[in-house]
C-alpha cells in the first residue's frame, strides 16, 4: 500500500495545503477486498470429511493455516462461492473448512484477509532539521492520532487529516510570545508557528491471523509516506486557511509559496487588500509563505528571512522608505533582482481622531488583515444572560405556613459593546474588510500607559454579523458599520 505521488511545488499541487478544507491521502489496497496480492489456485474438488467440506487444491505455493479465511470463487455448484474459515489443516493441498459437505465442485480458491483495514499513523510537528524544532514546548513531531479506514469496493483508501492539522494550528497572536520580531542585527525572521503545521503519515495494514486456538489483530510494520529517493520522509505542510469553493487550485496553496521554479511562480500574500493600508503608529505586517530558500524583502539583506519551509509574517511598521511602498520577495540564489513574489504596494495612512478604533483578524487565507475605524464609535453595555430569579422568604410564622416573599435578581452576564464605523473606502478596501465577520479570531489593538510605559494590548472581540451595514456608492465612498463585544465580562457583584 502506497501513497498516490504528491508533486513538489506548483500552483495546482504543492506540500502547502489549507487545513480548513479537507486534506485527503489516497492510497491503495491490494489485499482487500479485490486481492492481487496472493493467487489464485485451482480448486480440484470437493470431498466430504465427517459431514464438512474439504477443499481440495491442484497444487499450491500458499502455506494456508487453521483460522484462516480464503474465498471460494467460480465454483461449479454456487453453493460453494463465498468467504470460509479453514477449521483444519489436513495437508498443504487439502483445506476442512466451515461449511456442510454439499457435493463435490470445482472452482479457485485465494486467500482472504478477514477484518481488513488501513491504519495510518498522522505526525504533526517540527521536525528535526526545522529552525524552529526544540523551541516550542509541545510543538516538535509526535504522533497525533491513529486511523483505520477500509478500503472502497475497488480498493482505495482516502485519509482525511485535516482534523489533526486543525487541533494543532492556532488564530493565538503570536506578539504575545514575543515571535513577531522586528529587524535585528542578525537579521529578520519571523515564522508565525502556529499558524502553519508540518505533518506527515505513516501507512499499515491491518487484518485478522491464527495465534493458536485463537484470532488476533496482525499491524504490519508502518511505512512512511516518503519521497522519491525512498528515504526522505515527505513533509507536507498544513495552513491556517480556508479556500473557497471555485477557487483556482482548490485546497493547495502553491500560488502563495516562494520558491526557485521553472517556470517561475510569483506567489500571492496571504492578504484580501489589493493595497493594505499602513496607519501611522498601529503595528502592521504582511504574511507569506517561504519554501526551500532563504528570501529577502525587497532585496533589502537587513530583512532576510532564513526559516525554511515557514509561512512568514513581516513586521513593516519600521521598515526604511518612504510609504506607498512596493514590497516583493527575491531569493539569495535567484539572479540579482529576480522576484519569487507579487509586488504589493502599501499605503500610508494617519489616525485622524482620539476615539479611532484599530482592528486585526486572521483571513481565509492564513495571514492577518487589519483596518483603522476612524468614524465616532458608539459604546453600551451588554446584557447576555438572562437576570437569575430567586424567591427569599423574609418574613413567616412559625412553621412556616404563611410569610411574605420577594423576589431578587442576583446575577447577571455583562459585557462592553462597541459600535465602529468607517467611510470613505474603495471597493477592494470594502471587499477585504467585510472578512472581519467571518474571521475566527479579531483583535482591538491599543496602548495604554502604566507606571509611565506604553503597554500594547491586544483584546479580544466578538463580531455581531447581524449589525454589519454597508453602502456602496463607489467612487472610493463606501461607508461600513458593525458592533462588536468584548470577551471579558464586567465583573458583576452577586446579592
Amino acid at each position: 500500500m502506497a501513497c498516490e505521488p504528491n508533486p513538489y511545488v506548483s500552483a495546482a499541487y504543492s506540500r502547502w495545503v489549507a487545513a480548513w478544507n479537507p486534506v485527503p491521502y489516497r492510497a491503495n489496497s491490494n489485499k482487500w477486498p479485490i486481492n492481487i496480492f496472493d493467487p489464485v489456485e485451482t480448486v480440484s474438488s470437493i470431498t466430504d470429511q465427517n459431514g464438512k467440506a474439504t477443499v481440495n487444491i491442484a497444487s499450491t505455493v500458499m502455506a494456508y493455516q487453521k483460522g484462516e479465511s480464503i474465498t471460494l470463487s467460480g465454483m461449479s455448484s454456487a453453493y460453494y462461492n463465498g468467504v470460509f474459515q479453514i477449521t483444519k489443516v489436513i495437508s498443504t493441498t487439502s483445506l476442512v473448512i466451515r461449511l456442510a459437505y454439499n457435493g463435490t465442485a470445482t472452482g479457485s480458491i485465494q486467500k482472504y484477509y478477514q477484518n481488513y483495514n488501513a491504519v495510518a499513523n498522522v505526525y504533526t510537528g517540527f521536525p528535526a532539521g526545522h529552525a524552529l524544532h526544540g523551541l516550542y514546548p509541545g510543538k516538535d513531531i509526535a504522533l497525533a492520532g491513529t486511523e483505520y479506514v477500509s478500503p472502497d469496493t475497488s480498493g482505495n483508501v482516502i485519509i482525511d487529516v485535516a482534523p489533526y492539522l486543525r487541533r494543532w494550528l492556532s488564530p493565538i497572536e503570536n506578539d504575545f510570545c514575543g515571535d513577531l520580531a522586528r529587524r535585528s542585527a542578525s537579521g529578520f525572521d519571523a515564522p508565525n508557528f502556529s499558524g502553519f503545521c508540518p505533518f506527515y503519515i505513516e501507512l499499515a495494514e491491518s487484518y485478522d491471523i491464527p495465534n493458536g486456538d485463537s484470532i488476533i489483530t496482525y499491524t504490519s510494520p508502518f511505512l512512511p509516506d516518503y519521497t522519491d529517493n525512498g528515504v526522505t520522509i515527505n513533509y507536507q505542510y498544513g495552513v491556517l486557511s480556508a479556500k473557497q469553493f471555485g477557487q483556482i487550485n482548490g485546497r493547495s496553496m502553491g500560488d502563495y509559496v516562494c520558491e526557485v521554479q521553472a517556470p517561475q511562480i510569483l506567489a500571492k500574500w496571504l492578504t484580501m487588500f489589493e493595497r493594505p493600508v499602513y496607519w501611522s503608529g498601529y503595528p502592521f505586517d504582511l504574511s507569506i509563505i517561504n519554501g526551500e530558500v532563504d528570501i529577502y524583502l525587497n532585496g533589502n539583506t537587513l530583512y532576510d528571512v532564513t526559516t525554511r519551509n515557514s509561512l512568514i509574517r513581516i513586521s513593516l511598521d519600521d521598515f526604511p522608505g518612504t510609504i506607498p511602498q512596493n514590497f516583493y520577495i527575491r531569493s539569495d540564489v535567484a539572479p540579482a533582482g529576480e522576484a519569487l513574489s507579487e509586488t504589493i504596494t502599501v499605503e500610508q495612512r494617519t489616525d485622524c481622531g482620539p476615539d479611532s478604533i484599530y482592528l486585526q483578524w486572521l483571513n481565509p487565507l492564513g495571514g492577518w488583515d487589519n483596518w483603522l475605524f476612524t468614524g465616532e464609535p458608539d459604546k453600551a453595555v451588554e446584557i447576555t444572560a438572562k437576570p437569575e430569579i430567586r424567591r427569599d422568604i423574609y418574613q413567616s410564622d412559625r412553621y412556616f405556613q404563611n410569610g411574605i416573599t420577594q423576589d431578587d435578581v442576583y446575577a447577571v452576564d455583562a459585557y462592553t459593546r462597541r459600535t465602529v464605523r468607517s467611510q470613505f473606502l474603495s471597493d477592494s478596501e470594502l471587499e477585504a474588510v467585510r472578512y472581519v465577520l467571518i474571521s475566527p479570531k479579531v483583535y482591538h489593538i491599543y496602548t495604554e500607559n502604566e507606571t509611565g510605559c506604553d503597554i500594547r494590548r491586544y483584546r479580544t472581540v466578538l463580531i455581531d454579523p447581524g449589525t454589519f451595514t454597508y453602502k456602496a456608492a463607489g467612487n472610493d465612498l463606501n461607508t461600513i458599520t458593525f458592533s462588536f463585544r468584548y470577551t471579558d465580562p464586567i465583573i458583576v457583584q452577586g446579592q
